[in-house]
Parts: structure tokens; C-alpha cells; sequence
């Protein structure tokens, strides 16, 4: 009997592995994504309430102006007190459902939010993505005063390290605070207002992908925290890379998106 137990456990796990294997090759051959957060109508009636978010992901045009099959769902588990206290800086857990299965697992630990010790490990802001309690890798926000960091940018709004499962840089993230969606972000009506882009770059400093927020509409921007964003992969990073790069696209939506005001 416990043989025939074992070997059940073991098929079991097996068909797992195979269903979400299976289920990753939509993400594989995926171009482009749409990552879009569902809209929670009591944070608008609660301004100070921040409950746990919940993403789609959706196959895009090169546009990104149509929203295709949906292919998978990320959903967070946090602590309310921590999410309504802490905001960007919370503490979570998330889940990556790619065609029912889970795919991946993502954790963030609170760290302590000092500009001063950003590179200090205890205020290090950074995601790990997992898959099946394997590393797959994470991203870090290597610097805080971004504007006075000369050697990552010049007048960078956002600075972001894409790393491996070893903790080297797969891809770093730039994004330039001169943009008409930073300097406008009202004008909603034009799209170059509409739209805050955060190219991928490879090690050699050259654009191979990007992540970009695009305008919710003016209604669910206004009155809500739902955001939405297109994430363009680099044309040679792996479905384990794209897992990672899906997840700083959420990670994004955290440090920039989540705050108070």
C-alpha cells in the first residue's frame, strides 16, 4: 500500500509539472502583454483602505491598444494592517496562474524604507519569483535618489535590476522622469500623455524590451488605484525571465502607484 501511495504521489506531481509546463507555452510565444489590476470600488469609497491587489494578463497587439485572450491571473496575499500602513513598501506574497495552474510564486519582504541605506540589506526593496520552490530570480531597486545617480541614468525617475537565480543582472530597467506622461500626467485625451514608459536594456546598455503604464481612463484613474500596464519581452529572454519580468512590471505599480496621494 504504501508503495502504490507513493507511486500515486509521485505521478501526481508529475502531471503537476507537465499541466503547467503545458499551460507556460501561451506565455513562451507571447510578444506582448497586458497587465491590468482589478478595480476594488471600496478603495475609492475608503480612500485610506488598500486591499490585496489582483492582476489579468492578457495576450496585446504591438500597440497594445487590443486586449486579447486572457492567459493568466496574479493574485497578492498580504496583511491588511500592512497594506494600509506600509502601502508600496508592504510586505507580499503573490501567486502566478498561467491557464489555472500555478506557475509561479513571488515574495517580497519588508524592508525598511531609508533612502540613505538603499543598498543596505535590511532596506534593499526587492521581489524573489519562484517556481516550484526553485529561485528563478528577482528584481531590486538599487537606488532611491535616482536623479543624483549620474552612473544609472540621468534624470531617472525609476531604476530597477532585472537579476538571475544567482543574483547577476539579466536586464536593468531606466525610466526618464522628462516624459510628457510625468511633466502632463492630466492630458489624458493625448497618447503621449497617456503612457510612461521603462525600457528593458540588456547589460550592454541596449533597449531590448518595455514595460509601459498606460492611462486606466479618466474615471478609474481618478477615482480608483487600478493600473494598467504593457509589458513588451526582450526577443531572447526565457519563459522563467518573462515570470520575472511580469512580476517587476508589478513590482513597478508598487513603489510608483501605491502611495497615499
Amino acid at each position: 500500500n504504501n508503495k502504490k501511495q507513493k507511486k500515486f504521489q509521485m505521478n501526481t506531481y508529475e502531471n503537476q509539472h507537465f499541466v503547467a509546463d503545458s499551460n507556460l507555452k501561451c506565455l513562451a510565444d507571447a510578444k506582448q502583454v497586458l497587465l491590468i489590476q482589478k478595480t476594488d470600488w471600496a478603495e475609492c469609497i475608503c480612500p485610506i483602505c488598500d486591499l490585496p491587489n489582483e492582476y489579468d494578463i492578457f495576450l496585446t497587439d504591438e500597440t497594445y491598444t487590443q486586449t486579447l485572450t486572457q492567459i493568466g491571473t496574479i493574485v497578492e496575499k498580504s496583511n491588511i494592517c500592512c497594506s494600509i500602513c506600509c502601502r508600496q513598501f508592504r510586505q507580499f506574497e503573490s501567486r502566478t496562474m498561467i491557464g489555472g495552474t500555478e506557475v509561479a510564486q513571488t515574495e517580497r519582504p519588508y524592508k525598511i524604507p531609508s533612502p540613505c541605506l538603499a543598498n543596505f540589506g535590511p532596506c534593499k526593496q526587492q521581489i524573489e519569483v519562484k517556481k516550484n520552490g526553485q529561485n528563478l530570480g528577482g528584481s531590486e531597486w538599487p537606488c532611491w535618489c535616482n536623479t543624483l545617480c549620474c552612473f544609472r541614468g540621468f534624470c531617472s525617475c525609476q531604476e530597477l535590476d532585472v537579476t538571475d537565480s544567482v543574483g547577476n543582472v539579466a536586464y536593468r530597467i531606466s525610466s526618464k522622469c522628462l516624459q510628457c506622461g510625468y511633466l502632463l500626467p492630466v492630458c489624458f485625451c493625448f497618447q503621449s500623455c497617456a503612457r510612461r514608459h521603462y525600457p528593458i536594456k540588456n547589460t550592454n546598455g541596449q533597449v531590448v524590451g518595455e514595460i509601459t503604464n498606460i492611462c486606466n481612463g479618466v474615471c478609474l484613474e481618478l477615482c480608483t488605484k487600478a493600473d494598467k500596464f504593457a509589458v513588451r519581452f526582450p526577443a531572447e529572454c526565457t519563459t522563467e525571465q518573462k515570470l520575472i519580468i511580469l512580476q517587476t512590471a508589478m513590482f513597478i505599480d508598487y513603489l510608483q502607484y501605491e502611495s497615499f496621494c
